[in-house]
């Protein structure tokens, strides 16, 4: 089944009525002028043009057949890799290596991949996309494998066992608490829930199929709660597994170093602290952008 259709079929009958066309922005290009900026101005995280760069590092990651193999074959990250740049900077590459092992209808829990530079690749063009947000934002209209739902990822309108891949980039850590500072006005999602990401997880494995596969990536370190967002610890971790259930097939470390992001161990990054932007006017000496480290989990369903 091609198509929105297919991705219809799979939301419950009443759901069915929500969907529609929706008008979205497109993306501007990068521009040259703003990376220079940020470049001359000592590539200092969040400041003019940092936005800018970071996309088009992203890009040329996510492009780099060699560099996917390095994500995926677990090796050694190039020297500098990822440069003052926050984490989605190891997430983004590390989600797309992993293309090889996609099955054709996939979920994106959190709108993180609702960017045309993502849904162009070519690991993305020939799959089915349901992207789902909290709230709804300036969908990319248009593109005939890509729908958009409006819902809590604790509560999921998805039919069971229907998606092959689940894709919660970054996400996982907002779920119950407040996302009033930065994603919704609502007052309803001004929570105080932390253990409420594991009613994602049930409902991740819910709607997946008997081997399908969720790639979640979370930060990591220090176990710590933000308001807005938590980071995980080694227990944390290790709660998500036994929550979701099934094989981890993969669980990879990267730790953001001075020089840059490094593959490394659970013990080597335990103490890393979430570097927090929203309570801090100026960056921290070794200019980290947000998380310090971050843990990537490829976990297959297994009935």
């Amino acid at each position: 089944m091609k198509g929105k259709q297919w991705i219809k079929d799979c939301l419950p009958a009443p759901l069915k009525q929500w969907l529609k066309a929706l008008v979205g922005s497109s993306q501007e290009v990068p521009s040259s002028s703003l990376i220079k900026q940020y470049l001359e101005d000592g590539r200092i995280p969040w400041n003019v043009g940092y936005k800018e760069y970071h996309l088009q590092q992203i890009e040329q990651a996510i492009n780099s057949p060699a560099l996917l193999n390095c994500f995926y074959e677990r090796q050694i990250l190039p020297p500098n890799y990822g440069y003052r740049l926050d984490e989605r900077i190891v997430e983004y590459p590390w989600v797309f290596s992993r293309s090889a092992d996609w099955g054709p209808q996939i979920l994106d829990a959190g709108s993180t991949l609702n960017k045309p530079l993502l849904l162009d690749h070519p690991s993305l063009r020939s799959k089915e996309i349901l992207i789902c947000n909290l709230v709804a934002q300036d969908w990319n209209a248009n593109r005939p494998n890509v729908t958009y739902l409006t819902g809590d990822l604790r509560n999921l309108e998805v039919k069971e066992e229907s998606m092959d891949i689940v894709v919660c980039i970054s996400t996982l850590e907002h779920i119950g608490l407040d996302n009033t500072m930065l994603y919704s006005a609502e007052r309803r999602f001004q929570e105080h829930r932390p253990s409420d990401y594991k009613i994602a997880l049930r409902e991740f494995r819910r709607i997946l199929v008997n081997g399908g596969r969720l790639l979640l990536t979370i930060p990591f370190g220090k176990a710590e709660n933000h308001s807005w967002l938590q980071q995980f610890d080694q227990p944390g971790v290790q709660k998500i597994i036994e929550e979701f259930g099934g094989q981890a097939v993969d669980v990879s470390y990267f730790q953001y170093e001075p020089s840059g992001w490094i593959r490394t161990t659970a013990e080597k990054c335990q103490d890393c602290e979430y570097f927090d932007i929203h309570a801090k006017k100026h960056c921290d000496p070794d200019y980290a952008a947000a998380a310090r480290a971050v843990v990537c989990l490829d976990l297959m369903r297994r009935n």
